[in-house]
């Protein structure tokens, strides 16, 4: 059987590129892993403007925060990414600080990873300790919500920062949404979307460490792909006044949070003695005018005055009037002057 033939070191090598062109010095040409299932959004002009565009928030973020603390940070770009989001959330470790923050006017939710040892030894600088020393173990565990919100300010001021380099994010300073530990329990995007994962190695004290910002890639894509000088769409404001964005924030977090509503009525005095006598199919006789005085009531504390009725085949109520505290000078139900 005959031996393929041993190309001696002198022989050349034909070297053929990505394009198809073939050359003779593989010096000249550089070889990259390919991962297929992450394709490449981000062309070599693309990736050029984001490092650019990622050094100028790093320097700009490490003056801020240095002043902030008092005390040396600096911050560098480690890698500029797209990866699908389950890639990207599985990927992160466990415990983490993870933000998550709107850029407003633009949909979908960002996160910041930061990990839990930076953020306590930033929250012991912010109470006046020195931060972290030379050769002591980084402590990893999930922040308490004393810490996280002691926090919150270098968080926002990480994420307005940032979102202040995008020029979608100059108008209006971004949402802090929420919190998480594990990456594992975030559900912000569907599994495939694409992420643009941006890493940052910061430096405080001495020692550094890692933190990531991802946002769906789509969201970004228009400032992404714009050419340098070309700018972005103006966008108008919808006339009024403006929001109050601590309002918006504390809405962003707690519009969820099932709240209990009553409507009652009260029902004419009675002796301790009949109380004692009532029994199932009694009869309590109220005034006529009982259901126009229904009181509405929001976690125990009354807040309207409405009319009880049916609407659509269901009970409802119609709200008359609003009640208010009586330190502000205004009424406070009174349950007498209901019956």
């Amino acid at each position: 059987m005959d031996e393929a033939p041993v190309d001696s070191p002198g022989t050349p090598v034909v070297v053929v590129g990505s394009k198809g062109r073939r050359t003779l010095d593989p010096q000249k040409s550089s070889v990259e892993p390919c991962d297929f299932r992450s394709p490449a959004l981000l062309s070599e002009g693309d990736l050029r403007r984001l490092r650019h565009q990622q050094n100028e928030f790093a320097r700009h973020f490490a003056a801020k925060v240095s002043s902030f603390l008092r005390l040396e940070f600096t911050v560098a770009l480690t890698g500029v990414t797209t990866l699908p989001y389950a890639r990207f959330t599985g990927a992160l470790p466990d415990p983490a600080h993870l933000t998550l923050f709107k850029m407003e006017p633009l949909t979908g939710l960002g996160i910041i990873s930061l990990p839990p040892s930076l953020g306590l030894a930033i929250t012991n600088r912010m109470l006046g300790g020195r931060g972290p020393a030379a050769g002591e173990k980084p402590e990893e565990r999930a922040l308490t919500e004393i810490e996280t919100s002691l926090l919150e300010d270098f968080v926002r001021m990480l994420a307005e920062e940032w979102c202040r380099h995008w020029p979608e994010g100059r108008d209006a300073p971004p949402l802090l949404v929420g919190y998480e530990t594990n990456g594992k329990f975030l559900q912000t995007s569907p599994e495939n979307t694409t992420m643009l994962v941006v890493a940052f190695e910061v430096t405080l004290g001495e020692r550094a460490q890692t933190i990531q910002l991802a946002m769906p890639f789509a969201v970004l894509e228009g400032s992404i792909k714009r050419p340098s000088g070309v700018p972005s769409p103006k966008k108008t404001r919808p006339a009024g006044p403006v929001p109050d964005r601590a309002a918006l924030a504390r809405h962003a977090v707690t519009a969820a949070v099932p709240l209990p509503v009553v409507a009652q009525w009260t029902v004419a005095e009675i002796t301790l003695r009949d109380v004692m006598n009532l029994r199932p199919s009694d009869v309590l006789e109220m005034p006529a005018d009982t259901l126009s005085k229904t009181c509405v009531s929001l976690t125990g504390r009354p807040l309207f005055i409405g009319t009880a009725g049916v609407r659509d085949g269901r009970v409802a109520v119609r709200l008359e009037r609003r009640l208010e505290d009586s330190a502000g000078g205004t009424e406070t139900p009174d349950p007498a002057g209901l019956a």
